[in-house]
């Protein structure tokens, strides 16, 4: 108990001196972090203070283990993303030539097209979720969209994060009626991830722009706690609009609500330990996941199936009738570095992390834009890798590196 309580303080120290090292800017390491404990930390203590109210799950030696393991995994984080930015030379934020290149257009006219394709497909799925019923979204080959949307959304996170960072520098550029078209085509397009039950998709795409301006600007981190506040009041509310009756639900009830949606990831990653040898992981199979880089559907034709996902083979584990709907609990970053390594191995897996955050938040401040907006790209993914895996990165960056390729080559020719 005494080394759990010095943990404790060992977690408000690093976040005391993320704040203090960041002069009160904002970064996504301090962001990554905030996600990991509120998806796996604040869960662990509630069992730890209700624990004589739970049902007995899982022993509080266990839970108090998960809670080491936890803030471990955050120190290591911390420490290789300080030493990335020890030891490259951060690019401070410039100004650059007064008038933007005619690359410029190209994107905005792509950001407009892929909005308005993903506001489609998300109408799409939505009609789909309330004609048929929510769970409807999950049923493999039954949802009404064209496609999903994590397909096409890397394409249009780039192409938002380099209009945006071309913007900060060509504020005067930009015409009014540009601006009304590209804000009303980003508002449709948070309503329809809303609608279709992807808050996480909006939360992390608003703080990832959040995190670009305060890296480009030097906005303080307290100028946004009214803000979080508001939104995590309004995603509990919609949480609870979506999945019952909101008259059904107590102020008590409300409060906790926000706790009661993180216990996923937080189990997954307890119950992992006692199925760990029922998982197929080693070493080798990040390197056979490269094959998703290439479509999953020709690859079946050929008979080739790529590693199947932790998460995929979680479910089928401890609920195979929930599997067989297509439905799932993603699963935990935490819980697979230690599956992939063991203790010392995890340790050495989080500071590779760190590293990789902090290359992304120094080349936030890059005078390159294109530069900028890949770092924001890259960064926007890796959040959804604390309730995901690593492997379901792979395509994603692979989209926004070439992506970033491009419209290097779009920028040198125009000029």
């Amino acid at each position: 108990m005494t080394l759990l309580v010095m943990m404790n303080y060992v977690l408000i120290a690093i976040f005391a001196f993320m704040i203090w090292r960041n002069k009160g800017q904002l970064s996504f390491s301090q962001v990554f972090l905030v996600l990991i404990i509120g998806f796996h930390y604040v869960p662990l203590l509630y069992m730890v203070i209700n624990f004589a109210d739970l049902p007995n799950l899982f022993l509080l030696r266990e839970v108090h283990n998960g809670l080491n393991k936890v803030v471990i995994t955050c120190l290591f984080i911390y420490i290789g993303a300080l030493s990335c930015q020890f030891f490259i030379k951060v690019m401070r934020w410039r100004a650059v030539a007064a008038v933007p290149p005619r690359a410029l257009k190209v994107w905005i006219g792509i950001n407009v097209l892929l909005g308005t394709l993903i506001i489609l497909n998300n109408s799409m799925a939505a009609y789909q979720a309330i004609s048929a019923g929510y769970l409807e979204i999950y049923a493999g080959g039954q949802s009404g969209s064209p496609l999903k949307t994590i397909t096409i959304l890397p394409v249009y996170v780039f192409s938002l994060f380099f209009l945006l960072s071309s913007w900060l520098s060509f504020r005067d550029v930009f015409s009014q009626h540009l601006k009304y078209l590209l804000l009303g085509v980003f508002f449709v397009l948070v309503v329809s991830f809303i609608f279709t039950g992807s808050r996480s998709s909006v939360l992390y795409l608003g703080v990832s722009i959040v995190v670009l301006c305060s890296a480009r600007l030097g906005f303080k981190i307290w100028k946004y706690i009214p803000h979080a506040v508001a939104t995590i009041v309004a995603s509990t509310v919609i949480g609870v609009m979506r999945e019952g009756s909101f008259a059904e639900m107590d102020l008590g009830s409300m409060f906790l609500r926000p706790i009661i949606e993180l216990t996923n990831t937080a189990v997954v990653f307890l119950t992992s330990d006692s199925i760990a040898g029922q998982f197929v992981i080693s070493g080798s199979r990040y390197f056979a996941a490269l094959l998703y880089l290439l479509p999953v559907s020709l690859l079946a034709q050929f008979g080739i199936v790529p590693p199947e996902l932790l998460s995929q083979q979680y479910v089928a584990i401890v609920d195979p009738g929930w599997a067989d709907l297509g439905g799932g609990f993603g699963f935990s970053v935490v819980a697979e570095i230690y599956l992939l390594g063991g203790s010392m191995w995890a340790w050495a897996i989080s500071l590779c992390l760190g590293v990789y955050l902090g290359w992304i938040d120094s080349t936030l401040k890059s005078g390159n834009n294109a530069k900028a907006a890949l770092a924001a790209s890259l960064g926007f993914l890796m959040l959804f890798v604390v309730r995901g895996e690593l492997i379901e990165l792979y395509r994603n960056i692979f989209v926004v590196v070439l992506l970033y390729l491009l419209c290097v080559v779009r920028i040198t020719s125009s000029r």
